[in-house]
Parts: structure tokens; C-alpha cells; sequence
């Protein structure tokens, strides 16, 4: 490492007019350089470089910082790389100290890292091209997705292989170590061993600025495996943060720097989808919301921002939290108005010029912010009192030093025929107390498609599992929209939450969205906390209110000191069973179905399907099988014979964090919940 005095006397050596100079056109102003911004569109210059005290500053976009700041923001170089340059120029010798045994050490599990992680990348380009083992995954990419062959080609696509250790083999054959190939999330210890994690996946890496591969995410698209979790992000790891990361900002840079604003979305479709639009600067956080983290990263390359998040709740919420972040940094945010779902839709359903019109003709977030407060402030005084409060933190989150938020308030007070000064005041006292409510409250879940985050939460709180006493405790009362069968399933998971993993084959056939998020969350923190105790990992979750009312109201008489007083391990472990082996047979009768209907069909025609008949007999033998050892979920109050799980990967650690469909409805309209199984004995029905 460099020492802190070696570094300030570089600093002092050079000539930040100079070095600026080489990159901004300079003029001379009293004991300033003046220049047109580099870092924001502008035609008067307000870029002042003052040498005597080796610092900058833009007046335009409040830009600044000596340097070293300065050349890490514009190239994009990493500090020590700018260090060493400046070094040479200066003609200082940097002494670097010794490293201490530790960091020598996390220095070479980074590198081993990376390494594991390129040569999986390599493994991965080979497949997707492989004439016949890539080919359902190029043409689910290329012609069902209408992804271009340039852009996928661009951003290294990939496909995980049919095989369950083809990848364990590859690393094996290049010498990386077994021990970091799990480290870096590509592998997986089953019950008979080692086994590829990304197997059968459209694989997406992430990059970081200066292009090394840091992490994957993984989409399924082969029917055999869509009943399974669509999306898979990579886990943390020793060179891999997701809350610093952006996927897609490698490949954005090029854009970014010729001054195009950056197209902040949800997934991996929607990033690719910009650039098959021709404003090929999308980028989407890795599995988690947007961070501060985030918005200091794009503030390096631009000061523009376009958010196109899904047009769902969840995806509004996620828009106008980004929004309050990016505003208070500076940034120009625009929102996206598209034609469909998100772009990736878009393109599909209209075409790339549709989507790029869309892109380029985005409205200033205020402008839209006022124009639907207006649409709201109709009719009584409380619809006009909701609109203005609305209008607020938005106002706020705008720097009073700029003229934006002045002309903002004139304009919102204009059009809501409202007194500017009264709006002004209303700003500066309840909108920033509004706008810290919205930053510090706001706890976005997972994306259901891929690396963005899908919003924040109505309400969220913490799991307690330390009931309050007293009066208090009335508020706890469960609610009536659980069923009793997923009241059940709840009390099972809560009791033995090491369950998670074998219940979160469930959440797609689910309707109960809040249950199916709080399986994948604790299922998630199991995997990705292997430090850690199921209960602890419980413990540390967050939920909506009204699940968190379910879990007091289940557990307010006995506590959670002995979960066996509720339901032993051996019951719930059945008892999750029942309902997989329900979930299982009930797609066996869809298929049997289907096949059934193809068979009339061909039939009508004077066809003999040989092969559906087959395929109908292999089905109905197969429900059959599950008909045979098909019983009901065990009475709660009896204690069954533990059964075995399926013989499969058993669930590690680190792993990666899984992400679900938001599809999660029955096919039967009628059949709603999970069934129930026989009534628990009078001594429990307080449960449901």
C-alpha cells in the first residue's frame, strides 16, 4: 500500500490545471481556469479548476474534488492506477508498504476468485455456442426473446450445460481449487457431491469498470425446469458486493462517456433491450434496490438518469425511492412512459424505434410528479392535501442550492393554484421530514426477474419473535385472508425454519404472495448466512405487517422457546412433503391432460400418435405411482414416522440468492390455497 504522505506530495507536485487541461478546454479567469463541464450537458461554462489550491468545481452540477478525483470520475481508472500515473509523472518513487499476512491473503483469494470465475465464463461461451447443446438456449434468446446476435455476443451470453458437473469437471481440468469454485458461487455440494449451480441456465455476467467478471445470473427457460426458481443471482463474495454493482456498466462506459444518460431497469432482458434499441447505456442492480452505492458509481460517468422500472406497484415504489436518491445527488431523472410491461416488452411487442422514442422523449420525474398531483387534487380538501403531501419529499429531495427546485416549486404552485411561499415552507419542514421517512423506511425486495430490485415494501417490520406483552398483545390477532392449510405451513417453517429450502418448491403455485416472499426470504438467508442458525437467520427477517400479525397471532400463547410444543421436526417435515407431493401430482394431471387433448386432436385428423401415446402411458404411470403413496397432511396433534427427503443436493454455504416468478396462481381457479390437511385438536384452534 502506498503511504498517506507519499500520496499528498504527489497531489502537491502536479498541476491540476495541466491534467485537466488535457481533457476540458480551459480559459484563463482572474486565478481560475474556466471551462464547459465535462461531467454535464451545458453551453455557458460553469467548470472552475483553481491550481493555487488543487481543486475543482463545477457550479452547474456541483461536481468537485483535487485530482485524483477528477481522473478516477472522468477515465474511470482505479485509484491506485491514477496514483502510480501521477507518480511517474511527478517523478516520485512510490515505496509501497509490506502487506500484512492478512491482506496478502484476501489479495490471493480475490485472484483466485476471479479466476474461477473467467474460466467459468469461458465454460459458459462454449456451451451457448455448441451447435447442439447451445441451440435451445440460442433460440430461446434469439428468436423468443428477439435479443440481437450482436448484443448478446457483446455481453458474452452464456448457457450452463445439460450436464449436473460439467463445470465441476472444466475447473477441475484448469486448475482452479474446488474449495473456491464454491467460494465464488459456481458450485454446490450435494448429497453425491459436487454439482454445477448454474447448470441448464442462460447465464449473464457481471462485470465490473474494468471488465472482470465478478459474478453470474442465471435465467431458466427449458420447460423442465420453469417450475423452479426463474432467476438465480450469484452470492457476495471476496470481489463482489451487489449493493456497489451495477450489471450492464462495463458495457454502458462507451455511451456514458459520449454523454449519453444512463437507462436504470429491472432485469437482465431489460439491459440488453436498450442496447438492441440503439441507447445502449441500461444498467440494473444485482438482486438488490437501488443503494447510495449505486447512484455514487453512475454519478462518475454522468448526471443523467432515465428510470424504466416495471409498470406494477412494485415497480412504481422501486422508481420513486431511486428517484428521491438520485435527485438529492444532482442528477437530471427522467421517467420513462412505455408501451408495455417494461423494455424488454416492448421491444417484442413494438420494436426498437418504439422503445427508443420512448427512452429519448422521457419527461422530467417532476414534471410527471406535479402533472399526477393534479390529476389527484380533485374533488374534496383531503384529495388535494394528499396530492400536495405526495409532491413533497420529491421537492425536497432537489438541493435548494440549485435554481431546479425553485423553478420546481413555482411550477407545482402554478399548477395546484397553491401560495409559493406556503408551498416553499411546506418543503422545507414536512417535505425533508417526509423524504428521510421515504430513504430510511423503504426496504426493497428481490427482483422477480432478475438482478433489480422489484420495490419496497408496503409496511415492512421486523420479524420479532419476542411477543409484546400487555394490551398490546390484541393487535397480534392473525389474520383471516391465511388459510389454514398455509397458517399450517407457516407455523411449520417458523418452528423449523431449516424446512425453507424443501417448501420453497411451493412458491410457484402459490397465491398467497406474502407467504410464498417470506419462504424465499428465509430459504435465501439460509443459504446466504451459513455463519449462522436457522433460528438467528428467522430472527433477522423482515415482512409485511400483516404476516408479521400471523406469526405473533400463531406463536402468542406458547412462545417459541420449545417449537417442538407446537409441531415436532418429523410432523412438518411431512407435512411439507404432502403439500410438494400434492403440488407434483397436480401438475402430472395437467400434463395428462394436455397429452390427452393432443391425442383427440391428432386422432380427428386420421393421425396415429405412437409418441403421445406413449407419453400419455409414462404419465399415467408416473400419477399413479403418486396416487399410490398420496396421503393427506398429517393431524398436527399426532406424531407420523419422519419420511425421508428425495435423494438431491443437499443446500450449502455461501450460496447464491434465488429469485422467484411473480406467477405464482394455480391453474385451477377453485383450488386458491394449498390444501388442508385433517383439523388440529381442540388444544391448537387457536391457530386458524
Amino acid at each position: 500500500m502506498i503511504p498517506e504522505q507519499t500520496i499528498a506530495e504527489i497531489k502537491a507536485r502536479v498541476d491540476i490545471g495541466d491534467v485537466i487541461g488535457r481533457y476540458v478546454s480551459l480559459k484563463k479567469r482572474g486565478k481560475n481556469l474556466v471551462g464547459l463541464c465535462p461531467f454535464h450537458n451545458e453551453k455557458t461554462p460553469s467548470f472552475n479548476v483553481r491550481p493555487d489550491e488543487g481543486y475543482f468545481r463545477c457550479f452547474g452540477c456541483d461536481a468537485k474534488g483535487d485530482v485524483v478525483t477528477f481522473l478516477e470520475r472522468h477515465t474511470g481508472q482505479r485509484f491506485i492506477d491514477v496514483i502510480k500515473g501521477l507518480a511517474g509523472e511527478a517523478g516520485i518513487e512510490i515505496e509501497e508498504r509490506q502487506l500484512s499476512p492478512e491482506e496478502q491473503a484476501r489479495q490471493e483469494r480475490r485472484r483466485q476468485v476471479l479466476k474461477a470465475l473467467e474460466v467459468a465464463g469461458l465454460f459458459f461461451k462454449a456451451r451457448f455456442r455448441d451447435p447442439d447443446e447451445g441451440k435451445a438456449a440460442r433460440t430461446y434468446l434469439l428468436e423468443e426473446r428477439q435479443a440481437e446476435p450482436a448484443v448478446v455476443a457483446a455481453f458474452s451470453v452464456g448457457f450452463g450445460g445439460r450436464a449436473d458437473d460439467g463445470l465441476v469437471k472444466y475447473l477441475q481440468q484448469h486448475g482452479v481449487d474446488p474449495a473456491v469454485a464454491e467460494q465464488a458461487g459456481l458450485v454446490r455440494q450435494g448429497e453425491r457431491g459436487p454439482y454445477d449451480f448454474y447448470r441448464r441456465r442462460l447465464l449473464f455476467p457481471v462485470r465490473n469498470r474494468r471488465g472482470e467478471v465478478i459474478a453470474f445470473g442465471g435465467r431458466a427457460f427449458l420447460e423442465r425446469d420453469r417450475r423452479g426458481p426463474k432467476y438465480v443471482n450469484g452470492p457476495e463474495t471476496a470481489v463482489y458486493k451487489k449493493s456497489q454493482e451495477l450489471f450492464g456498466l462495463f458495457e454502458a462506459l462507451p455511451a456514458l462517456k459520449r454523454g449519453k444518460p444512463a437507462v436504470l431497469v429491472e432485469g437482465y432482458f431489460d439491459v440488453l433491450a436498450t442496447h438492441t434499441a440503439g441507447l445502449g447505456t441500461g444498467v440494473a442492480p444485482c438482486g438488490t434496490a437501488v443503494t447510495d452505492q449505486h447512484v455514487d458509481l453512475l454519478s462518475r460517468y454522468t448526471d443523467e438518469v432515465v428510470l424504466c422500472f416495471d409498470r406494477d406497484q412494485a415497480g412504481r415504489k422501486a422508481r420513486e425511492r431511486a428517484t428521491l436518491l438520485f435527485l438529492q445527488r444532482g442528477f437530471v431523472v427522467r421517467w420513462a412512459e412505455l408501451l408495455a410491461k417494461d423494455p424488454d416488452e416492448a421491444i417484442q411487442e413494438h420494436g426498437p424505434g418504439a422503445l427508443l422514442a420512448s427512452l429519448e422523449a422521457a419527461p422530467h420525474a417532476l414534471d410527471v410528479v406535479i402533472r399526477e398531483s393534479v390529476e389527484r387534487a380533485t374533488g374534496s380538501v383531503a384529495a388535494r392535501v394528499t396530492a400536495l403531501t405526495e409532491a413533497l419529499p420529491f421537492l425536497a429531495a432537489v438541493s435548494d442550492e440549485e435554481l431546479w427546485q425553485s423553478q420546481y416549486i413555482r411550477r407545482a404552485a402554478q399548477a395546484l393554484s397553491e401560495s409559493e411561499d406556503t408551498l416553499r415552507d411546506q418543503v422545507r419542514t414536512r417535505g425533508e421530514k417526509l423524504l428521510r421517512e421515504r430513504l430510511s423506511s423503504s426496504r426493497a425486495p428481490a427482483s422477480s426477474r432478475g438482478p433489480g430490485g422489484a420495490g419496497p415494501a408496503a409496511g415492512p417490520v421486523a420479524v420479532d419473535l419476542k411477543l409484546p406483552a400487555g394490551p398490546e398483545r390484541g393487535h397480534a390477532k392473525a389474520s383471516r385472508a391465511f388459510t389454514a392449510a398455509e397458517r399450517s405451513l407457516l407455523r411449520a417453517l417458523v418452528c423449523h425454519p431449516d424446512l425453507a429450502p424443501r417448501a420453497s418448491a411451493l412458491v410457484p403455485h402459490m397465491k398467497n404472495t406474502q407467504l410464498a416472499q417470506f419462504i424465499e426470504q428465509l430459504r435465501n438467508g439460509l443459504i446466504e448466512h451459513g455463519d449462522k442458525t436457522p433460528r438467528e437467520v428467522l430472527a433477522s427477517l423482515h415482512a409485511e405487517v400483516s404476516l408479521a400479525r400471523e406469526i405473533a397471532g400463531i406463536f402468542q400463547r406458547r412462545g417459541l422457546n420449545n417449537p417442538d410444543a407446537h409441531i415436532s421436526a418429523p410432523d412438518a417435515r411431512a407435512l411439507i412433503e404432502d403439500f410438494v407431493r400434492q403440488v407434483e401430482r397436480r401438475a402430472l394431471e395437467d400434463k395428462l391432460g394436455q397429452v390427452s387433448r393432443a391425442i383427440e386432436t391428432a386422432s380427428s385428423r386420421g393421425d396415429t400418435p405412437r409418441e403421445l401415446l406413449a407419453e400419455q402411458r409414462g404419465v399415467a404411470r408416473r400419477l399413479a405411482q403418486e396416487r399410490a403413496v398420496d396421503k393427506p397432511a398429517p393431524a398436527l396433534a399426532t406424531t407420523p414416522t419422519p419420511r425421508q427427503l428425495p435423494a438431491g443436493p443437499a443446500t450449502p454455504a455461501p450460496a447464491p440468492e434465488v429469485v422467484l416468478d411473480d406467477d405464482d396462481g394455480f391453474d385451477d381457479p377453485a383450488e386458491t390455497h394449498l390444501e388442508p390437511g385433517p383439523a388440529a385438536s381442540e388444544d391448537e384452534d387457536f391457530l386458524w
